[in-house]
This record gives C-alpha cells, sequence and structure tokens, in this order.
C-alpha cells in the first residue's frame, strides 16, 4: 500500500481498543504515528490499553516507526479538533506538503473521530480511513448480557434485568464548536449525473460528446453560456466552455478521469459516491414539479 518514497504520517486515539490501531499502521507501512491518548494515575487501565498499542506496533514494524505519544482529553471534542490539526499543519510544514497523512476515524472516542473525520477532510493529503471489526471479543448473548446489562429500580422499587449498554448515566450534553463544510458545486453534480447517464456506468462505458453533453445541459437548465457566432456557429465556443467548466473541474476533483486507451472519460468511484450523496432529492423534486 506504499505511496512512492512520500513520508507516510499516521493519526489514532488509544481509549479501548488495541488491534483497531495498530493492524493499519502496519497495513500502510507508516513511519511515523500519532498517539492520542488519556493518562489518569487514578485510572492506569488507559496506560495499560496504550502500552500493548505501542507493543503491538513495536513488533510489526520495528525501528521503521516512529511513535509520538500525546495526551489529551480525548473526550472534548474542542481539544481533539486542535490536536489533530495542529499534528496536519505541523507535518505539512515539516514534508512541505510532500507527504501522506493517514487519519483512523474508527478507534477512540466518539469526539475524536468527529473531529479527525472534519479535520482531515480540510486538506488535499489527508486520508482518512476507517477499519472495522472482524472478530469481537464479546460474542455470546451470555457475555452481552454480563458487560451491558443492568439493575434498573423502577419508581415503584420493582426491580428488572434490563440492556442499560456502558452508560448508567451521562453528562449534561455539551454543544459542539461548527464548521460549516460548503457541499459540492450543485451545477458540477447535477451535470455529472447527466454524464453518467449517458456514458452508463457499466464496464464499458460509452463516450460522451461535448454537443450530446451540452444539450442535455440546457434541457437542465444548467447551461448558461452564449456561444458567439462563427464560422462555426458557435460550436466550437461552446466545447470550450464546456470542457473548461465541467470536464476540467470533474478531473479536479477526481470524480472522472482520462481512460487514454479509449480515448474517453470515465467515472470514478469518488465520482460515483458524489452522485449517491448529494442533490437527489432536488432533482426528484425537479421532476415532480
Amino acid at each position: 500500500m506504499r505511496s512512492g518514497l512520500r513520508p507516510r504520517i499516521m493519526i489514532a486515539c488509544v481509549t479501548f481498543e488495541t488491534v483497531k490501531v495498530s493492524d493499519p499502521v502496519d497495513f500502510y507501512e507508516a513511519n511515523k504515528v500519532y498517539l492520542i491518548h488519556y493518562t489518569a494515575k487514578d485510572h492506569p487501565i488507559y496506560g495499560e490499553f496504550y502500552d500493548q498499542t505501542v507493543k503491538l506496533i513495536k513488533e510489526k514494524r520495528g525501528d521503521k516507526i516512529e511513535i509520538v505519544s500525546v495526551e489529551e482529553k480525548v473526550w472534548k471534542f474542542a481539544d481533539m479538533l486542535r490536536t489533530v490539526v495542529g499534528i496536519i499543519d505541523r507535518e505539512n510544514i515539516s514534508c512541505d506538503g510532500k507527504c501522506d497523512i493517514y487519519v483512523n476515524i474508527s478507534a477512540g472516542s466518539p469526539e475524536y473521530s468527529a473531529a479527525s473525520t472534519i479535520a482531515s477532510m480540510m486538506y488535499e493529503n489527508t486520508i482518512p480511513f476507517a477499519a472495522s471489526t472482524d472478530d469481537y471479543m464479546i460474542e455470546s448473548e451470555e457475555e452481552i448480557k454480563n458487560s451491558y446489562f443492568g439493575i434498573y429500580t423502577d419508581p415503584d422499587g420493582k426491580e428488572s434485568y434490563i440492556p442499560i449498554g456502558l452508560s448508567k448515566s451521562i453528562k449534561e450534553p455539551v454543544r459542539l464548536q461548527q464548521l460549516f463544510i460548503k457541499k459540492p458545486d450543485e451545477r458540477l453534480v447535477r451535470g455529472l449525473r447527466i454524464f453518467k447517464e449517458l456514458s452508463g456506468d457499466g464496464p464499458k462505458p460509452k463516450r460522451v460528446t461535448a454537443p450530446q453533453m451540452i444539450e442535455r445541459l440546457e434541457k437542465a437548465h444548467l447551461w448558461n453560456h452564449e456561444a458567439k457566432e462563427g464560422k462555426n456557429g458557435g460550436t466550437s465556443s461552446n466545447a470550450v466552455y464546456y470542457h473548461r467548466e465541467f470536464i476540467e473541474r470533474w478531473v479536479k476533483h477526481k470524480w472522472i478521469e482520462k481512460d487514454d486507451s479509449a480515448k474517453r472519460y470515465i467515472l470514478t468511484e469518488e465520482g460515483r459516491w458524489i452522485l449517491n450523496t448529494f442533490y437527489q432529492y432536488e432533482e426528484e423534486k425537479d421532476n415532480n414539479d
């Protein structure tokens, strides 16, 4: 999974997981890993999970890895966002932006997961990833009940054995700091959906021409270019505008890529994800109006 000779940095949080942190470090062959964790003298169990994670990383990566301990209050969203952004900024300055920074969003506190997801989407060279559990420590219903069930006493004094979860009670909810992330440009996304319809999304997509796209964009009210009349009747001007305003921007966002062998552009996985996520309701509404 190496990306050339570029340095590979990883950011992760250690609470009560070990392999969810250590295995991805080895999988991506990281050169350096920041382990954000909490320590407390009266709660040594946190340190035990951290120490075991470090041990597992060293067993697999040996002297190929630099491990940086970052002690923070992992349950505070603002602290987690500040910490992750700070790490990314420092590493980008150190490598002049020429490094790959992998961000593990699966392990650690919920506040870390939320903050690291947001932070990783602010930079072009960050790669957020998820590490799903394959085999659980607690599997049987009896073990689950022993760990997550408890005695509940109702107002009348009657006791019952019910599902509770890890938390018996909570502190007062705290609102998170808001960061406004702009949605992708609606015109570009809806235009991309037309491109997909015309090309097809099978193993052999069709080549889509500029005139085909321009006709459909006009019908969808997504075309706002008035071509200058010339010897080609504005055809050339329209094609140049389409390539600049749609093709080049789709390529820049990595929603499409050029298939040189077939001399065509094809939809990428990133492009499919964008289409499956944004502006579907708006198009359904337009079609129903």
